[in-house]
């Protein structure tokens, strides 16, 4: 296999090839045993639909990173469970794995609950009941059932004695942004996350939950899209491209264009001349060898300047050569005996064709003969006996002596012709050939080398149809056997009794049958003994080209050319339309975002426009953020745009960093926890508003 250190090999035009890496197995989630030594400390899970992180507020960084997927299969009699790194790739088919998730939002409370469980158990948290309050992440606008049973989990199941919820991409700005006590609020977080794409902004009094903004397009919809080209584009990887290795070439491989009609132009072959250039060509022609020599000065200039501008694009990647992983096939080494014995058995086979189509033919030319003999002798019954002589004309099926004489003149020629006929067909097509070859040979070796494949190709049919059977003896093969030697035991005219097998050298026939091929076959191979003594001789006197193409490799078949699909997945974020969705973009929403809001609060979170979420890590994102803003916003606004520092794990750290300032036992304005006594008294779908979370709307049954 290739190296994945190897990345400049054979590739399409001597391009640089990226090796596709798989992502090898993870090691199980660690089992955790100092529990008692945060016991007032918070559990922070921060849910996603990809993947969830887990650990307690006290420290930096999660202990618990895994794909939020649990995998259910029975062993024994029990029903075994595996959940995150646990599984392995095998048993995501084997045990079904699932997702709690179905877009952003949480749907399959079962699952939900085996996550909470492997969460606690590799925590090392014992007893009866989780003496830790627990904050989680939820997403935007995420509705009141969710919640309720969610709390009900925690609280009934769990016995939890605190929880408080808050949204992610919220979160994420507090651990980058907001953290300090006097710091400004005002932004616009843009969260991009595997399911959905939100727009939240964000005032200094808090945030501005009826202007929020959601487009269900994210990192799952760009890798799914991924996958779908590429099996269009490559069918025979349908297999090959899974949803990892799809997953793997839009995070390595794709970015996003800061312009995307520019930047598929520079993906194009094709470059018009602009119209500036034109008219500096038609102004060239009437001036003099002077002003000629410095307008070619300037024209190089400008191409210098062209071309270091591509290799700076080059160096962001334009198309690129993606080598996927493959397994090579054992080199199979030919020894010269081994070449020498098909040669010779190939020439023995063609000796022996050579020899039966001879005595083939002696047998037609005999039967002509007799036929001749046969006509001469009816031919002089006409003096002797004229009603005999119509009679026999009648038993051959000839109409009157006309007739006769035309069939025996036929015969007579056909004799004739047959004398030197094969060795002057042989000679005519040799030259035929050799002409051939003369004024084009490598037409003529493709053009034998195809004929060659077509008439194999129809012998492993017609070997396949005659391994067939319908049934018993009825098989095709027999049935050719027989009528061959039916042919063969009564071909004798003056056979008319039915006493064959009387004597022993009649069962000579059955050896006869077996061992000599049917006309058909003996055509075929004798036409494919002659194609490849041609390709012999033709393939040695063909001149030798200097720096010929040399048969395709197993690693060439497994390379994949990825030209403007680096730019068209990810574009979907802006274009829902590229995948048949009939919704707005992420400009459109950005657009309706900022004509919602005054123009002081538009001047004010334009300053801070905070991008996170994993999605948010696709190339220049922070960039055609950028630029989508700017065409939106005003000349005169200052706009600023921020992006996370750790796109995966900025949700936990800021849900961290809150509940380490929030205690749950503390009365504040701003303290988002929700107690037992709060859950039993206003209900279990009740959400604690602070200045991180979504807004709570009573729904009354």
């Amino acid at each position: 296999m290739t190296s994945p250190d190897d990345l400049i090999i054979r590739g399409f035009n001597n391009m640089t090839v990226h090796y596709l890496e798989e992502e090898g197995e993870k090691s199980d989630d660690p089992i955790f045993s100092d529990a008692k030594s945060f016991k007032d400390s918070a559990i922070v899970v921060d849910m996603g639909s990809h993947s969830t992180r887990a650990g307690w507020s006290k420290e930096e960084l999660p202990r618990l990173h895994f794909p939020t997927l649990v995998g259910r299969g029975r062993a024994t009699k029990d029903v075994l469970t595996v959940v995150g790194n646990d599984l392995k790739k095998g048993d995501i088919s084997k045990l079904a794995a699932k997702s709690p998730f179905e877009e952003n939002v949480v749907y399959h409370f079962d699952l939900q609950e085996a996550i909470m469980d492997h969460i606690f158990s590799r925590l090392g948290c014992e007893g009866d009941s989780i003496i830790n309050p627990v904050i989680m992440s939820e997403s935007a606008c995420n509705p009141n059932h969710c919640r309720k049973n969610t709390s009900e989990l925690l609280f009934e199941c769990y016995g939890v004695p605190a929880v408080s919820y808050g949204i992610d991409g919220l979160f994420s700005y507090y651990a980058n942004c907001i953290s300090t006590p006097n710091a400004n609020r005002e932004g616009l977080i843009i969260s991009s996350g595997h399911s959905s794409t939100h727009i939240l902004p964000m005032l200094q009094s808090g945030p501005v939950h009826s202007k929020f903004k959601r487009i269900d397009i994210g990192g799952y919809h760009c890798t799914d899209y991924a996958q779908k080209l590429v099996q269009i584009k490559y069918p025979i990887h349908r297999a090959a491209m899974t949803v990892e290795k799809s997953q793997t070439l839009k995070e390595n491989h794709t970015y996003l264009a800061t312009n995307y009609n520019e930047e598929l132009f520079l993906f194009s072959n094709n470059s018009a001349p602009k119209e500036e250039e034109q008219i500096d060509v038609e102004e060239e022609k009437e001036k003099g060898e002077e002003e000629k020599e410095k307008g070619k000065a300037e024209k190089e200039k400008g191409e210098e300047e062209k071309e270091e501008k591509e290799e700076e694009g080059l160096e962001r990647g334009k198309a690129r050569v993606i080598q996927l992983p493959y397994v090579a096939a054992p080199v199979v080494v030919v020894t010269e005996e081994e070449k020498k014995r098909k040669h010779d058995l190939k020439v023995t086979q063609g000796q022996r064709l050579k020899e039966y189509g001879e005595k083939k033919r002696k047998e037609k030319q005999q039967v002509k003969e007799q036929q001749l003999e046969r006509y001469n002798e009816i031919l002089n019954m006409r003096d002797e006996d004229l009603e005999q002589f119509n009679e026999m004309l009648l038993q051959e099926n000839l109409a009157d002596e006309n007739a006769l004489n035309k069939a025996m003149e036929k015969l007579k020629n056909g004799l004739t012709k047959s004398e030197n006929n094969d060795e002057e067909k042989a000679q005519r097509k040799k030259n035929e050939m050799d002409k051939r070859f003369e004024e084009n040979p490598t037409d003529l070796i493709r053009e034998l080398r195809e004929k060659k494949r077509i008439i194999e190709e129809m012998i492993e049919r017609k070997a396949r149809e005659n391994s067939s059977t319908v049934g018993g003896r009825n098989t095709l093969a027999k049935r050719k056997r027989m009528k061959a030697i039916t042919g063969i035991a009564f071909n004798d005219a003056d056979h008319d009794t039915d006493d064959f097998g009387m004597n022993d050298d009649d069962w000579d026939i059955y050896l006869q049958a077996g061992s000599e091929p049917l006309p058909e076959e003996q055509e075929e191979a004798a036409e494919l003994v002659q194609i490849d003594a041609w390709l012999a001789k033709y393939e040695k006197k063909a001149p030798k080209k200097e720096n010929a193409t040399t048969p395709m490799s197993q690693e060439l078949d497994y390379q994949l050319y990825i030209g403007v699909e680096r730019i068209r997945i990810p574009e979907i974020l802006f274009q829902p339309n590229l995948i048949g969705m009939d919704f707005t973009g992420l400009s459109e929403a950005l657009q309706n975002t900022f004509s919602s809001l005054t123009k002081p609060q538009l001047a004010d979170i334009s300053k801070r426009i905070f991008v996170c979420g994993g999605n948010s890590e696709t190339k220049l994102f922070r960039e055609r953020i950028e630029a989508e803003v700017r065409a939106l916003l005003p000349v005169e606004y200052e706009m600023n745009v921020l992006k996370a520092k750790n796109a995966l794990k900025d949700a936990w750290r800021g849900a961290s960093m809150w509940s380490r300032n929030n205690s749950w036992k503390s009365r504040g304005e701003n303290n988002g926890w929700i107690t037992k006594k709060m859950y039993e008294e206003l209900g279990h779908d009740y959400l604690k508003e602070f200045m991180l979370s979504n807004q709570y709307l009573k729904v009354y049954e």
